[in-house]
């Protein structure tokens, strides 16, 4: 094993409300002499278009030891409760993974036979769209809940998020997904203004469900407020994205003045280490799309300013809205949003007579 090398020079600066200490270190070269498997050498990582050729593959090259990089290490924020306190676990909690790992309904992406027999299909759909066209994809996950491994400062901002006011949203587990429910109600849901509503039905029209913000909030449990607090409004957008420039947004771009430019649909990637985070379980477990997950629309960053300043906004309110949005799009999407959320809705809805033709358990699957 090498010896340690001296202790390494640090710095603290601030980004947004966070202390963060960067730590310059000098990467260590590897060692020259590889020790193979079996009688077979080991072709150098440089390597990875090895082929199982008879040449004889080349020794290891020698490597350089890298420059000095930085390393950003994030101390605990101020409302992160401490090391020893108890992490909240979802209702099914899985061993710990190596990896970032969300729960994927892989059921969703299981072919189902959608028959609404006689139920029109609501008209913000295209005048082409058929049964077979409705489909679930992979959206609305569970949030993981062990600490990633190898991820040095990842700890206070999980901590953080699993003793948040979206810590029930985050791990809620319907344990079982139902096609055919969530499929009719997409195929008929419609929002009401006068009512604030969305309203759709289930079994052949037999059943209606109905979401509204109190539905979402009593569903996601996500009235946190104590007695005699009031929710605010939610950030508007030149708000959040000053938030997103105070914690680092463009931190890789050089240029000044491109580096202050924030896009309506920011992107994850654009955003340090804890924040990236951050941004991605929002998006990808509290919002509803399908397919990429790196931008985040005008909802999710609400949700995000929210959570890095401590902002106490009606999170039912924003995730209903960013819902009603979905709704009411024209042409609307073939794939079912929120289906996490939907289907424990519908489910709670019809209490005991829930009749389904399929049902899959959650699987785990990597994301990120």
């Amino acid at each position: 094993m090498a010896s340690q090398s001296p202790k390494s020079p640090s710095h603290t600066f601030m980004v947004g409300q966070i202390p963060v200490t960067t730590i310059e270190t000098t990467t260590v070269p590897p060692q020259t002499t590889v020790t193979p498997p079996q009688t077979t050498t080991t072709p150098p990582q440089s390597s990875p278009h090895a082929s199982s050729s008879s040449k004889t593959p080349s020794p290891p090259k020698k490597q350089k030891a890298k420059a000095k990089k930085k390393v950003m290490y994030v101390e605990p924020i101020s409302s992160a409760p401490p090391l020893e306190s108890q992490i909240i676990k979802p209702s099914s909690s899985s061993s710990s993974k190596k990896k970032i790992e969300y729960p994927l309904q892989k059921d969703t992406q299981y072919p189902a036979v959608f028959a609404p027999g006689g139920i029109k299909h609501h008209p913000n759909f295209s005048s082409k769209t058929i049964p077979a066209d409705i489909k679930l994809g992979s959206n609305n996950f569970m949030a993981a809940d062990a600490i990633p491994e190898g991820t040095p400062g990842y700890g206070p901002i999980f901590r953080y998020l699993w003793n948040s006011p979206v810590s029930h949203a985050l791990s809620l587990n319907t344990s079982r997904m139902y096609n055919h429910l969530l499929q009719e109600f997409w195929w008929t849901a419609a929002y009401d203004s006068s009512t604030q509503c969305i309203e759709g039905t289930v079994l052949r029209g037999e059943k209606v469900i109905s979401i509204d913000a109190d539905v979402v909030r009593d569903s996601l449990q996500l009235n946190y407020l104590k007695k005699g607090e009031k929710f605010v409004l939610p950030a508007t957008t030149d708000e959040w994205k000053q938030v997103l420039l105070d914690v680092g947004y463009n931190y890789h771009i050089k240029d000044e003045d491109k580096r202050s430019k924030v896009p309506n649909t920011p992107r994850k990637k654009d955003l340090p280490g804890v924040y990236h985070y951050l941004l991605a379980n929002v998006i990808q477990c509290l919002g509803g799309n399908s397919g990429s997950f790196d931008q985040a629309n005008h909802y999710n960053m609400q949700i995000f300013e929210a959570l890095v300043t401590g902002r106490k906004i009606d999170f039912a309110a924003v995730i209903f809205q960013n819902m009603v949005n979905k709704v009411t799009h024209s042409p609307r999407v073939t794939t079912v949003p929120f289906s996490r959320f939907f289907s424990f809705i519908i489910k709670k809805q019809l209490g005991n007579n829930v009749y389904h033709q399929e049902g899959y358990a959650f699987q785990f699957s990597k994301a990120l």
